[in-house]
């Protein structure tokens, strides 16, 4: 996050707890303050738009992923160096799409994002885990178990999200 509001007041920024059958997706941040860390997908809540809109929004532009945003299911206020962050997370479910919608993403989670389940690796192997999108600037992406999330090093306001999934799934 490089945004740092000047009146005190927390960047607004969402996240999605994205579930497939019995896995969430992850992704590895690849710039900035907190590079090589994981977090649940996402990102800064621009003028005009809901929470929800945000985040339908980044995860297709990040991930090529259209979802169904659900409930929220964790907020978390964080204080980074560069500022307060106010972190939205919502229960997403991912939705079939046709080819040419919103650029042509993927029919389905799997198409792209590969295969749900895969065994987790530590965080800083390069692991064949890992699956890249198609645009060279988007995150590397992983389907987790919810048993397997502490195998991650996670960034620190992601890490609420992580504890609230080992204690209650996807309640």
């Amino acid at each position: 996050m490089t945004g740092f509001r000047q009146d005190g007041y927390p960047l607004i920024v969402t996240a999605g707890v994205v579930y497939e059958d019995d896995a969430v997706l992850i992704a590895r941040r690849t710039a900035g303050a907190l590079e090589g860390l994981w977090e649940f997908p996402g990102g800064k809540l621009e003028r005009g738009e809901s929470p929800e809109e945000c985040l339908a929004r980044e995860l297709r532009e990040e991930l090529g992923l259209n979802v169904e945003v659900e409930d929220i299911f964790r907020v978390v206020y964080h204080v980074y160096p560069h500022g307060p962050v106010l972190l939205l997370a919502y229960r997403c479910r991912p939705v079939d799409t046709k080819p040419g919608d919103a650029g042509e993403p993927p029919r389905s989670t799997k198409g792209v994002l590969g295969t749900p389940h895969g065994q987790a690796q530590t965080v800083h192997d390069p692991s064949p885990g890992v699956v890249r999108t198609s645009q060279a600037e988007n995150p590397p992406s992983r389907w987790v178990k919810i048993p397997d999330l502490p195998r991650y090093c996670f960034a620190p306001a992601d890490k609420p999200i992580v504890e609230k999934l080992l204690r209650s799934g996807l309640r």
